[in-house]
């Protein structure tokens, strides 16, 4: 992007569109001017950044690769800010409404995929659409798909049937098993308090702050009314399991659902333990401000340590916001939040 003075880019792990916005000095000559306030709405969006090493050579890495969604163009100024998400975009303006219960969970990312002009890197979900239909709501026209749906909210809604994760980068749809703490190798970030040699802390940040929302952090407990068609009856389910008496004892944190029409009892607790551990998950975040740099991904695990406290442990990237601008060089705010192991209740 020629001409750039400022720029952001915003990457996250929440089936959220990554996001860029740029300001860019517009040249004097007519033909810079109507590049933008006539752009054609498929405008591809490009950034690549990179740094210098010691011999001098400098590695590029793509960092963003989208559409454009909007230009300003400032007259006065002559600059340009453009607005870009990444291509996932095309997954949500696209409808559908049809029945795909006979394809199985990665042959039906991988024809999504296609349908917008995708690459597909899909692991192995051998599992049938179907499945997660309850038996005796088994049509679409009378689940929670009967109306049109886009692409966008079809791949996330089979991501959390099959726990997997799901982003656009490039061109290319990822659907993968999700990431597991456990199995990856962290990045490193350690605190080293202040002492007789050091009167001031040190770590490879410019700030970090902790938080821990002590509300969330008691016990919780989800609710949430199914129609069972075989006993048929309404019945009121809990996860954990043994939260009810909880519950009734006045010692737990309810969280009521909205009920989900045709699901299964059994599909409705993998549902709720989906819910439950997205809740529990912010019960520690760590804010970070540090040096730009182009390593870290929203898919990255970071262990702090350190503090001699309870957060020195294994966190999630929840977002990464990166901004570069000619006057402030570039900087980076990463929120992370912790996947602790002893919240995951088993079904």
């Amino acid at each position: 992007m020629s001409g750039c003075t400022e720029l952001s880019i915003h990457t996250n792990n929440h089936f959220e569109p990554d996001q860029l916005s740029a300001t860019l000095a517009i040249s004097a000559d007519t033909g810079s001017l109507t590049t933008w306030t006539d752009a054609d709405p498929a405008v591809l969006i490009e950034a690549r950044a990179g740094f210098i090493d010691a011999t001098g050579t400098m590695s590029v890495k793509q960092i963003f690769y989208g559409e454009l969604d909007r230009p300003t163009v400032a007259l006065i100024e002559r600059t340009v800010t453009i607005e870009a998400r990444d291509l996932s975009r095309r997954l949500a303006d696209t409808k559908t409404r049809e029945n795909f219960s006979n394809y199985t969970v990665s042959n039906l990312i991988k024809t999504l995929a296609g349908r917008v002009k995708l690459t597909a890197d899909v692991d192995n979900f051998p599992q049938k659409v179907g499945a997660f239909y309850q038996v005796d709501h088994d049509k679409i026209s009378q689940d929670s798909y009967s109306h049109t749906t886009n692409l966008r909210d079809l791949t996330i809604w089979l991501a959390q049937q099959v726990g997997a994760d799901f982003w656009v980068s490039g061109q290319t749809l990822h659907f993968k098993s999700a990431v597991d703490a456990t199995k990856t190798t962290p990045y490193s970030l350690v605190y080293t308090p202040p002492g007789a040699d050091n009167p001031y802390p040190s770590l490879p940040a410019t700030s970090i702050q902790l938080a821990r929302d002590l509300t969330i952090a008691k016990d919780v407990v989800l609710s949430m009314r199914i129609w069972d068609s075989k006993q048929k009856q309404a019945t009121v389910l809990y996860y954990p399991k043994s939260g009810q008496s909880a519950v009734e004892n006045g010692t737990s944190q309810e969280y009521v659902l909205p009920p989900r029409p045709g699901m299964s009892p059994a599909a409705a607790l993998v549902y709720m333990q989906s819910q439950y551990q997205a809740i529990v998950l912010h019960e520690r975040l760590v804010a970070v401000v540090c040096p730009g740099e182009l390593v870290l991904d929203a898919r990255s695990v970071i262990k702090l340590s350190g503090t001699g406290t309870t957060f020195d442990q294994s966190y999630y990237v929840d977002s990464i916001d990166r901004t570069w601008s000619v006057d402030s060089g570039f900087d980076e705010s990463i929120q992370l939040k912790n996947h602790s192991t002893e919240s995951q209740q088993s079904l």
